[in-house]
């Protein structure tokens, strides 16, 4: 009766593991609400692909671990989606889902400072006197490579979850932070020491997609349904401008009295459609000044 007690739980067991899908958030660890929304997105995408009496079941893992670790525990099959910014190296080392989740908001980064140093952004007369200071950047993201096949230089010394701590305490940086980012992270931190510079936004083709691990047909193709479906139908895009951290962000910033410095992207794969990202991104634009 126990071997078949036993054999009945591993069953049951198994067949709610297939039907789990498994992700990193860590939004309350982080102290970040912004995967609040890609995980909206995630369900959203799930739903509009679902059959009828399907289910899955969406299980958080609440560990902070760097993205390039996401994509190794990826490949070891301990968890099934992760979301980033696409990259030419992203895309061999796993599957991509080839539908942007933030209408190229990612590629649209505001400058977050010290205040103690505002002077020395107020006095640099030309975008290319950025060059002079030091940018602040996670060790594996691809704002790494973009900006120093940019000629900007850039400190990739310390753990992603310090370059605040470190902004906040150290002169002569700036943290570029993609426009939906920067605000909300602010306003959860409530650092009265750190703000965000009204003079520059770097802008740069970027998109955020969901990546799987290589061989996972079968999400990968539920996922593209869905997110497909949710952008046919207006149901991401609703979901992106009526996410309460997004209307801050917008309303936050003025784009008309800021200059955009344009970079290139390099990291960005071949098949990227620039067209369709500057278009999105025009539309985000548009729709702060609004």
């Amino acid at each position: 009766m126990i071997q078949v007690l036993v054999c009945i739980l591993v069953i049951i067991s198994c067949n709610s593991f297939a039907k789990t899908i498994r992700y990193v958030d860590a939004t309350i660890l982080r102290n970040n609400p912004n995967n609040m929304y890609f995980v909206k997105v995630l369900e959203l995408a799930l739903a509009k692909a679902s059959k009828g009496g399907e289910a899955q079941w969406l299980q958080p893992l609440d560990v902070i671990i760097t993205q390039q670790r996401q994509l190794i525990e990826l490949k070891k099959k301990n968890i099934d989606v992760m979301w980033t910014m696409s990259s030419a190296q992203r895309d061999r080392q796993a599957l991509a889902v080839p539908v942007p989740l933030a209408f190229g908001s990612y590629g649209l980064r505001v400058l977050v400072i010290n205040k103690g140093d505002q002077h020395v952004f107020s006095r640099l007369k030309r975008a290319e006197q950025l060059k002079k200071l030091t940018a602040l950047v996670g060790r594996d993201w691809p704002d790494k490579s973009i900006l120093l096949d940019n000629g900007y230089q850039i400190d990739d010394s310390y753990n992603e979850e310090l370059l605040y701590s470190v902004l906040q305490n150290e002169n002569g940086y700036y943290f570029p932070r993609a426009v939906t980012e920067a605000n909300s992270e602010l306003s959860v931190m409530n650092n009265n020491q750190l703000m965000i510079t009204p003079r520059f936004v770097m802008q740069y083709p970027a998109v955020m997609y969901f990546y799987v691990r290589k061989g996972n047909q079968e999400l990968a193709q539920k996922l593209t349904q869905g997110l497909k479906k949710a952008l046919e139908d207006g149901s991401l895009e609703q979901l992106f401008f009526s996410f309460e951290h997004h209307r801050k962000a917008f309303s936050a910033f003025d784009f008309t009295k800021a200059e955009f410095i344009q970079l290139e992207n390099r990291q960005l794969h071949a098949s990227a459609d620039l067209t369709q990202i500057y278009e999105m991104q025009k539309r985000l634009i548009d729709n702060a000044f609004n």
